[in-house]
């Protein structure tokens, strides 16, 4: 069953990671993004699947999460 996030709430997630990857050069961990945000740990596993089915972001392998280019507005 898919989940409706508000865009907010994505926003706020792609943001993060944007943010994380532009300052660090890796992506932050599910409980790092859930520091940043407030978010619960399965709430943020629920928004980054959506933005991934979304296209904003990818997951080419196991613990990595890349952004895709394309711009969330």
């Amino acid at each position: 069953m898919r989940r409706c996030y508000e865009k907010k709430q994505l926003k706020r997630v792609y943001a993060c990671y944007k943010n994380f990857i532009d300052e660090f050069g890796y992506s932050p961990s599910y409980d790092q993004v859930q520091k940043l945000t407030g978010y619960s740990r399965g709430y943020v596993s629920g928004i980054v699947n959506e933005l991934i089915m979304l296209g904003y972001l990818e997951k080419p392998r196991e613990r990595v999460i890349k952004l895709t280019g394309l711009e969330m507005k």
